[in-house]
């Protein structure tokens, strides 16, 4: 097909001249239109197609029913569907009881309470520390507050996860 041909079903199409999809009875792209190949549900591309004689081009499914079903049926997945699929598949979830979401509260709320209580000793005697203008004493009871808080969140987790080990079986 020229190329003058081409850019005057270019126009057409950009001034709406040519029907939308699907083809509609009496449109340039309608059977009677397209030497008698059937044309009812066939998206835009293909009616292209067809109408600028690329007859002996292998045919692609494009129709609408085609298009729909694929984009409901093979929906593209984001990186974080795809991880989460692939944890479920080596550790898959385990739903809780309530009595069991309780026992893992009170674990953390003792270890809460304890770091809490840690916290609040050494930061007296910090502050003990600094009125004395003793810094050697305040800088070793900020590594102790500092070593201390991590010890009991690691000691907060262990014993949740041999709770979760025991809901397990």
């Amino acid at each position: 097909m020229p190329a003058k041909e081409l850019r005057s079903l270019a126009y057409k199409i950009a001034a709406n001249k040519l029907s939308p999809n699907p083809a509609k009875p009496g449109s340039s792209f309608h059977a009677n239109a397209l030497n008698g190949l059937p044309s009812t549900r066939r998206s835009w591309a293909t009616q292209l197609i067809d109408s600028i004689g690329c007859f002996s081009a292998q045919r692609v499914d494009l129709t609408i029913d085609s298009i729909v079903s694929r984009s409901k049926s093979k929906r593209v997945k984001s990186a974080y569907e795809l991880a989460m699929e692939r944890l479920e598949k080596d550790k898959p979830t385990i739903a809780l009881a309530n009595e069991q979401k309780e026992q893992l509260a009170d674990v953390d709320s003792t270890y809460k309470a304890k770091i809490a209580e840690r916290e609040l000793f050494l930061r007296d005697e910090i502050r003990k520390a600094q009125a004395a203008g003793n810094f050697e004493e305040v800088e070793k009871l900020e590594k102790q507050l500092s070593s201390e808080i991590a010890r009991l969140r690691e000691d907060c987790e262990r014993k949740k996860e041999k709770l979760r080990a025991s809901f397990a079986k």
